[in-house]
């Protein structure tokens, strides 16, 4: 029984393939020769182009609100130039106050539970900072065994550990 079925899917998979060769080998080695005397040569040159125009009316009404539209109950050219209201004001750029650096130590950092603070001192002032925290205009962005790293007006700045 076994050999009988594998006899005829042997079979059915070699008449596939022969059937897939045909198809590919066909256009190569039987393809018929096109003769060039059928051909006829088309003259484009006597071909006319047919376009469809459109032409189009400016409304009597607005066709969504079913009253008439503005500028033609009005009376005014539709192609008129509206003039802005406002005129150009004159802004003067204002100038951002500097503030300076401040000295800032970094000592280390110490875990307490599931929280980690950094320690820092900033202008004589000893701080205990978390990661995304703020004081002072500082926000610590990260910091580890040997370095922190703060941002301080919009400039991040390293500091290693002392």
């Amino acid at each position: 029984m076994k050999k009988e079925l594998n006899i005829i899917l042997i079979i059915v998979v070699i008449s596939l393939w022969g059937t897939v060769a045909y198809k590919y080998f066909k256009n190569y080695f039987f393809a018929s020769t096109i003769e060039s005397e059928n051909i006829v040569a088309n003259n484009y040159q006597n071909l006319e182009i047919v376009r469809d125009t459109i032409a189009f009316q400016y409304l009597d009404r607005d066709p969504f609100l079913a009253t008439p539209s503005p500028s033609i109950a009005e009376g005014k050219n539709n192609n008129s130039i509206v003039k802005p209201k406002y005129k150009n004001a004159v802004v003067n750029p204002v100038q951002q106050e500097i503030i300076p650096m401040p000295e800032i130590i970094y000592y280390g950092y110490i875990k307490s539970g599931t929280k980690e603070f950094a320690l820092l001192k900033v202008n004589e002032t000893l701080l205990r900072l978390q990661k995304q925290q703020v004081k002072n205009n500082i926000r610590v962005k990260s910091f580890s065994k040997n370095d922190l790293i703060i941002i301080f007006g919009g400039q991040e700045y390293t500091f290693a550990k002392n």
